[in-house]
């Protein structure tokens, strides 16, 4: 048995919930908060069997993009320097943990 936790953008959680249903994956979902970007997440938390491990992430992989937004820069005027107004990052897609699960029960 493993478990597969995957950190999603919340703007992907959508079709990450629909690929996961389509495969008859049950999940249970976590509100999470990036630290650096302090941006949405969902944190997946999916027990399955280690052969089925890869069609989960597939699917989650499939579900998910990287977008381009624009992040407002820190001002560094009293550094000497001039303000950047933002800078582009990426983000979105996933991160993906598989972990081995010793003990599995549903009461």
């Amino acid at each position: 048995m493993k478990l597969v936790i995957a950190i999603v953008n919340q703007e992907d959680v959508t079709p990450v919930v629909q690929a996961l249903n389509q495969g008859g994956y049950a999940s249970t979902q976590m509100s999470s908060r990036g630290s650096y970007l302090v941006s949405r997440n969902t944190t997946f938390f999916i027990g399955v069997d280690e052969e089925r491990v890869e069609d989960v992430k597939r699917r989650i992989v499939q579900s998910v993009r990287r977008r381009e937004r624009q992040m407002p820069q820190m001002p560094r005027e009293h550094y000497g320097y001039p303000a950047d107004d933002s800078e582009q990052i990426t983000v979105g897609g996933a991160t993906i943990f598989v972990v081995d699960v010793e003990q599995f029960e549903r009461v």
